[in-house]
């Protein structure tokens, strides 16, 4: 899984200009989980 992880970091550097629908919600989660884990680490 952490190479995907890792594939995923590059896309959001803008390597990436169109998704299909799947990669969009993989990515989405990640963003969302990203996001739970850096708001736990701010509390």
């Amino acid at each position: 899984m952490s190479g995907c992880i890792n594939d995923w970091r590059l896309a959001f550097q803008g390597q990436l200009h169109r998704i299909s629908e799947r990669d969009f919600t993989l990515i989405r989660q990640a963003l969302a989980q990203a996001a739970a884990v850096s708001e736990g680490v701010q509390r």
